[in-house]
């Protein structure tokens, strides 16, 4: 898989795929995921495993975009997922801790996904403020 964009200081851009391991997902959740983002994952009408799945990638998703521009690590509990929309096939995320002065607490950022083959694949992009 490629993804082409632009060059540029300011845009952010990443993706992620991760292939379905519904025991492993499972039994990992609690290292990615808080009870909470549990809970609500449970209210998407999402088969638990690729709800699971989704949100690992989503956050993975968003470490490779923002990494690159804050040359800042974190972890899992950085973010949390709010949402995860089944039609149109959307996450939303939001971040836990400022990361640098264009990442703040509580930014928030929508991204994509697509359940191909045995795979989930996760996509965020924007632009810095």
């Amino acid at each position: 898989m490629s993804i082409i964009a632009p060059k540029s200081e300011s845009v952010f851009l990443g993706v992620d795929m991760e292939k379905f391991n519904p025991k492993v997902i499972k039994n990992t959740a609690d290292i990615f995921l808080t009870s909470t983002e549990k809970k609500n994952l449970e209210s998407t009408g999402i088969e638990s495993h690729i709800a699971l799945l989704i949100a690992f990638s989503a956050k993975e998703s968003l470490f490779k975009a923002i990494y690159p521009l804050t040359r800042s690590y974190f972890s899992f509990d950085a973010a949390r997922i709010l949402e995860i929309e089944g039609k149109s096939q959307t996450f939303t995320m939001e971040l836990l801790l400022s990361l640098s002065n264009n990442f703040p607490v509580g930014s928030q950022y929508r991204g994509f996904y697509k359940i191909y083959n045995d795979c989930v694949i996760t996509l965020i992009y924007g632009s810095e403020i």
